[in-house]
């Protein structure tokens, strides 16, 4: 325990904010110097804050993530797999224009929120960096619509060429993610969260099952 920082936990019971414990997970990892930063380099502190994140978890908490989000991959229903780039986070260098290797040209290959976010930004306008977040504690994958896989969905690259329905699904699930999903999805999160999350369910958005 570093002075002044106790170890957060969240045991999920109505009355308890998952933002306030993201919040306290957040200052526990800055107060013990872990890095969470984007990058290869910082993959170690990543996988730290994973961990601990798990190990902070009691109760129903823990219960919830053991039956939604641990050992599933995570799938980005508004995005095919054919984007053309062997892994997901190489999409955020997928340029803006409208050839067919760019954002603009490749309206095919999104639907729901991801394609609204192109259309307001607008076409040759929008790059990969706008649609794939990073940040580990602020990530939001609503546009993209990521979520846990189901138990037997297996991992499908984003190079696979099928194209639609066939959605991109990448291995594990990592830490921003999950903050992402406990702020968005957990029990006693507000409906109305949730709604946003999903861009008030429309065009075929659905709620995660």
């Amino acid at each position: 325990m570093v002075l002044g920082f106790g170890s957060p936990v969240f045991k999920g019971y109505p009355g308890e904010d998952p933002e306030d414990f993201i919040r306290d997970l957040q200052r526990y990892a800055l107060a013990m110097r872990i890095n969470v930063a984007p990058g290869a380099g910082q993959a170690g502190g990543r996988g730290e804050v994973d961990g601990l994140f798990e190990s902070y978890l009691e109760g129903p908490a823990l219960k919830w993530y053991n039956e939604r989000i641990k050992g599933r991959n995570w799938k980005c229903r508004n995005i095919s797999d054919n984007l053309g780039v062997a892994i997901l986070i190489a999409a955020r260098l997928i340029a803006a224009g409208n050839n067919n290797n760019q954002i603009g040209g490749m309206g095919a290959e999104f639907q729901g929120k991801a394609t609204n976010e192109i259309a307001r930004i607008g076409n040759g306008v929008a790059a990969g960096i706008d649609l794939i977040p990073v940040g580990t504690w602020d990530e939001d994958w609503s546009i993209v619509g990521g979520e846990p896989s189901g138990l037997n969905e297996a991992p499908v690259t984003p190079n696979a060429a099928g194209g639609f329905p066939a959605v991109t699904i990448v291995p594990n699930i990592r830490i921003g993610q999950k903050l992402c999903m406990l702020r968005y999805f957990y029990t006693t999160v507000e409906h109305e969260k949730q709604l946003a999350y999903f861009g008030q369910l429309t065009q075929g958005d659905k709620s995660v099952e």
